[in-house]
């Protein structure tokens, strides 16, 4: 029962906290007046992904003021820095951002580190973050 218990706690240790948080960063206070959103700045896959998440959400994807981009950053592709990387925490592979924009005036960023391939629920959780 003893080496159970070990076991037990090693696993937990092992494998708890694997799940990035979300931050967030607000520029300016708006309540967005509208489920109209411009894609912007984005990258065709990324695109694909966040037009989809948006549809499902009840957004409507089309020309409008308010405006959001998705970057995908991957670390192991974007890092050539070999101190960076001997030093750096190598738990997550990448970071997801998405911002928020009326006309040309950033109102809010949030983002989260993520391990794997972006996943649409990700993207979903940065949404309800940044609305």
């Amino acid at each position: 029962m003893k080496h159970f218990k070990a076991f037990l706690l090693l696993f937990l240790l092992l494998f708890s906290g694997c799940d990035s948080p979300v931050h967030s960063i607000v520029y300016k206070d708006v309540k967005l007046s509208t489920k109209t959103l411009e894609i912007v700045n984005t990258d065709p896959l990324s695109s694909m992904l966040l037009k989809e998440t948006l549809s499902k959400n009840g957004f409507v994807v089309a020309p409008s003021e308010f405006k959001i981009s998705m970057e995908n950053r991957k670390y192991a592709n974007s890092c050539n820095n070999g101190l960076i990387k001997s030093t750096s925490n190598t738990q997550f592979d990448g970071m997801l951002l998405l911002g928020l924009y009326q006309n040309e005036t950033k109102l809010k960023e949030v983002f989260m580190d993520y391990r794997g391939d972006v996943d649409s629920s990700w993207i979903k959780t940065l949404l309800k973050k940044l609305f």
